[in-house]
């Protein structure tokens, strides 16, 4: 749903015409906004068929939950073309795996008449689930450099790119439905401290002050994102 209402902004931004200048040479912009999660959740699905088809074991079912990433961006003009600034952006993912496994019952103990042997006693099979819980906090914050195609129209389309750091934090808990201590050992994958983004954009005034904002291209694992965008300048 998402993914459908930023596309239709960023075809609106296009074709829809300001009143007033959006860009200037000493414009100051400020902007919110959110974009899909379709990339990341597809990501993480590809990530785990792979790692499953490896192995012969089963590894139960996946659940994957994560927030739109949210957007923080400020931009001033630098000349009549370039504007430079910074970006914010944050995403919350969590995954959940379930995962079965089998088990005698100790605490109960079925008999087995066997004629001309006896009673054999035997504790039942059970399935039970080790469920692990997965949180990422995924903050990145850099600077950020937009090119403006068409400065001083009524519209505001621009490329732009951003770099700088990104804090990738992890965490992981355990549980079983049966209270069983099974001790696993997490191993994560390396992930660069790094953040970058390269994005195409254009940009809407509804009021002086007041307009939206559409992107597209991959901006922490966005492919389209939008908002709006308040005139500070």
């Amino acid at each position: 749903m998402i993914y459908k209402s930023l596309l239709f902004l960023f075809t609106f931004c296009i074709y829809k015409a300001a009143k007033s200048q959006v860009w200037h040479e000493k414009a100051q912009l400020f902007q919110i906004g959110v974009g899909d999660n379709y990339v990341i959740k597809t990501r993480i699905e590809e990530n785990r068929l792979i790692y499953t088809s490896k192995n012969t074991a089963s590894f139960g079912k996946i659940s994957i939950r994560t927030t739109p990433a949210f957007f923080i961006k400020f931009e001033r003009a630098l000349t009549r073309n370039i504007g430079i600034g910074m970006s914010v952006g944050y995403r919350k993912t969590e995954i959940t795996q379930v995962i079965p496994y089998i088990y005698y019952d100790t605490t109960t103990t079925y008999p087995t008449y066997i004629g001309g042997v006896g009673v054999v006693y035997h504790h039942p099979q059970r399935t039970g689930y080790d469920i692990f819980n997965f949180k990422i906090n995924d903050l990145a914050i850099g600077a950020k450099l937009n090119y403006h195609l068409l400065p001083g129209k009524i519209v505001d389309p621009y490329i732009g790119i951003a770099a700088g750091y990104r804090l990738f934090d992890r965490s992981y808990s355990y549980t079983a439905d049966n209270n069983r201590r099974i001790y696993y050992v997490v191993e994560y994958e390396n992930v660069l401290p790094v953040y970058f983004s390269g994005t195409l954009g254009v940009r809407y005034f509804i009021t002086d002050d007041l307009g939206v904002y559409a992107e597209v291209g991959i901006d922490k694992w966005s492919i389209i994102q939008g908002g709006f965008v308040f005139k500070i300048k």
